[in-house]
């Protein structure tokens, strides 16, 4: 039930050195750390809408992107009615 003493001493060694690991390189890139008090309002949000490429009368296939400027809040939705299985086989 209870793990060996050694073997804790290398999980805690492994663990760590993932952590530092893992924080050096959020360092490198100027990252946060994931657990800072951090917060954004919507000023501090570029809201962007990529769309798809569709095919134009011309045969091009490009997307198209669409900012979106100040945003307060965007929904976004799906639905798909679903239906019971009446018979199987």
């Amino acid at each position: 039930m209870y793990k060996d003493i050694e073997q804790l001493k290398v999980e805690k060694r492994t663990f760590n050195n993932y952590i530092n690991t893992t924080n050096a390189v959020r360092r490198e890139k100027g990252l946060p750390d994931p657990f800072s008090n951090m917060s954004f309002a919507g000023v501090d949000i570029q809201a962007t809408m990529v769309l798809p490429p569709t095919v134009a009368s011309d045969g091009k296939s490009d997307g198209d992107f669409i900012e979106l400027g100040e945003l307060q809040t965007i929904s976004y939705s799906m639905h798909r009615e679903n239906t019971p299985v009446r018979t199987l086989g």
